[in-house]
């Protein structure tokens, strides 16, 4: 029992990485105003460049800063899109994830074919002293960088959104632009900046599971995250503190599925499957009516009009 639990809260953690990478930066992008639906295919183009920049130089660092400048750019993107041209922001997420999705597709075809490839290194594993020693639940204490790394992020955004200057301008922003633009605040370059960091933040996210989880790439290997993305958004009620909490709980799902397999239950494994997406669906019915989103959400905004 107490291996299935420490084995649970491990594989909890591990899963839920990605989740609260990608959620931390969307809270960010959503506070300004804009919803990013391409968060799924952002994910998979950080995941396939995070994998291939390591891969060629065989320097994991380098595969994360890929990832990020990909993940920035299709950021920028959907910025340019829906700030500066002011197109439907649904579809344009849309686009975005289709277009994440065909490329890092045509990607894996044209640079690796039908050879499977894996990075001779992963992220290691790094203990805190003392803690780590901790019956059971040290376990917790014994994770690779991006883990920890996706924790302090989470924090640093609350923090920047709840107790400085830009985090009022980000929710001015997302509240009402146009009382924002009188009081002289830049409503473009704001969202801009929010827009492009929750692209890189997505594309990290992606790109921990080549680099720290699986160390290969595979075709849609995403499996759904960026769409739990956008449900972890609203679970967090627009939150990054919050969203810690929410990721853990999906994790914890998945991780359980996961661990009810290995067990050798009986129960059909496509069941066990959908257990994250059934979670997604049940949070979004429950909570979606008892979190206020910001006022502008998905409005596009034109100086002056």
């Amino acid at each position: 029992m107490i291996d299935f639990i420490t084995t649970l809260l491990s594989a909890t953690l591990r899963i839920a990485t990605p989740l609260l990478l990608a959620t931390a930066g969307q809270i960010l992008t959503q506070r300004s105003g804009v919803i990013n639906l391409g968060v799924e295919g952002i994910m998979l183009i950080g995941a396939f460049f995070g994998f291939f920049f390591a891969y060629i130089s065989n320097n994991l660092l380098l595969g994360v800063l890929g990832a990020l400048v990909m993940g920035g750019l299709l950021g920028l993107l959907m910025a340019f899109l829906t700030v500066t041209l002011g197109k439907n922001q649904t579809v344009s997420g849309i686009a975005i994830w289709m277009l994440g999705w065909g490329l890092s597709s045509l990607f894996l075809k044209v640079f690796f074919g039908l050879v499977s490839v894996s990075l001779p290194q992963r992220f290691p594993i790094i203990s805190i002293p003392l803690l780590s020693q901790t019956p059971i639940v040290g376990v917790i204490f014994q994770q690779n960088i991006l883990t920890y790394l996706s924790i302090v992020l989470a924090i640093v955004f609350g923090f920047i959104l709840f107790k400085t200057t830009l985090g009022l301008k980000i929710r001015s922003v997302g509240e009402n632009p146009r009382a924002a633009d009188a009081l002289g605040i830049s409503v473009y370059r704001i969202r801009y900046l929010c827009v492009v960091l929750g692209g890189a933040m997505a594309g990290l996210g992606g790109a921990y599971l080549p680099l720290a989880e699986v160390g290969t790439f595979s075709e849609l290997m995403t499996a759904g995250r960026g769409w739990i993305v956008v449900a972890l958004v609203v679970f967090s009620k627009y939150s990054p503190y919050q969203a810690v909490s929410r990721a853990l709980i999906f994790g914890a799902a998945i991780a359980l599925s996961l661990q009810i397999q290995a067990l050798g239950i009986v129960i059909p494994y496509q069941f066990l499957l959908m257990i994250p997406y059934v979670l997604t669906l049940i949070v979004l019915a429950f909570t979606f009516k008892r979190t206020k989103p910001p006022g502008s959400i998905g409005v596009p905004f034109k100086r002056g009009a």
